[in-house]
């Protein structure tokens, strides 16, 4: 069976499959994470039976979404470095900014549209809530205004601090500017001051890009030195695959608000982004054609897989409160796995991919 649908189209027309698989890696982290929130909430006696090491997987799936912020920072800080360090086209910030809307806006306005009806027909929220969390949602200003996830899709805030990203990219790529040295001193500066802050204190009251923004530079980094012909990977796979395995231990086991993880996660981030841009094995991993393509529609996934676990995780512990199997549970939890990528699948084909194209919102003459 083919999935040619499952491709992406680019402004630039290339599209690099390494850095698709990896965003498989950070949708399936955040997707564990909520379904394991789900289940252990409603099966709390879960945590005697699971095992410790397994638990501190599940428990740090989040970790899933930086790893998304760093990808997009390297994939949208790429041209803004190439014209400053290779003389490539200037961007045009008009575009740039109608693009990075109009990329987002589409699925997000028709996803938001269909859990609020939901919700307005289950009754869960009044009109009043969901007309504010659809147009603040919009608006991008959710987190500010009311100090939380949207109403109508929780997981939303990261769009929001992913457009706060979009609107400083701009002034941040004035970085690629600065000498070599001095632009690196720069940017580890700022991942680590980024790491401290987070894990020592609460700089706002609502999420924002000052929790996350070292995670960006993460991936600014990465670009810095993909673009660095004179930085050659180490040509003995055994040594490729160790740092690997290495850095996704720390990306899925670290607590990122414990000491250690603050300033481990975002470095073993920008660890595994080189490797597979550089590493011939971990370039050939990524691109797998099942995690290329789980990839290519995370958007979809990740806007509407918080729902289908609300509601197909009722089946799953219907499962486990019939039986009392947790071999079934388990079975059930894979099956809710298989239904998101189904579902995400035909959301992406339907509603993401038309808007894809960077010239949709155009009349034809």
């Amino acid at each position: 069976m083919r999935f040619n649908f499952l491709k992406r189209t680019t402004s630039s027309g290339k599209v690099l499959s390494e850095l698709d698989g990896l965003r498989a890696l950070a949708i399936f982290m955040v997707i564990y994470f909520h379904l394991w929130g789900f289940i252990s909430h409603h099966v709390t006696y879960i945590h005697d039976v699971i095992p410790k090491f397994v638990k501190q997987i599940l428990h740090n799936g989040d970790n899933g979404v930086p790893v998304f912020f760093a990808i997009s920072a390297f994939i949208l800080g790429l041209p803004f470095a190439k014209y400053h360090l290779l003389n490539d086209r200037k961007i045009n910030l008009k575009k740039y900014l109608i693009r990075r809307f109009t990329r987002l806006q589409p699925t997000y306005i028709i996803v938001l549209s269909t859990f609020g009806l939901y919700y307005a027909i289950i009754s869960k929220y009044n009109l009043s809530t969901i007309i504010n969390s659809f147009i603040s949602g919009n608006l991008y200003m959710h987190n500010i205004l009311f100090k939380t996830g949207n109403y109508l899709n929780y997981v939303a805030w990261s769009l929001e601090v992913e457009f706060q990203f979009y609107l400083v990219l701009p002034l941040l790529s004035v970085v690629f500017k600065f000498p070599k040295s001095l632009r690196r001193i720069i940017l580890l500066i700022g991942i680590i001051s980024g790491s401290y802050f987070q894990c020592n204190y609460i700089l706002l009251s609502f999420i924002s890009l000052l929790d996350y923004y070292h995670y960006f530079l993460a991936g600014l980094l990465c670009v810095d030195l993909y673009l660095d012909e004179k930085i050659q990977f180490v040509k003995n796979k055994a040594i490729e695959v160790i740092i690997g395995i290495l850095c996704l231990s720390i990306i899925i086991s670290l607590q990122p608000k414990q000491l250690i993880g603050c300033f481990l996660i975002p470095f073993a981030t920008s660890g595994i982004i080189i490797l597979a841009l550089k590493s011939s094995f971990w370039k050939s991993f990524f691109s797998l054609p099942i995690l290329a393509m789980t990839g290519t529609m995370s958007y979809s996934m990740y806007l509407i897989h918080f729902q289908i676990i609300a509601i197909g995780g009722l089946a799953t512990l219907w499962v486990f409160n019939a039986t009392n199997s947790f071999l079934l549970l388990l079975l059930a939890a894979f099956v809710l796995l298989i239904v998101i990528w189904i579902c995400s699948a035909i959301t992406f084909k339907l509603i993401e991919k038309p808007f894809m194209n960077p010239n949709w919102y155009k009349l034809k003459k």
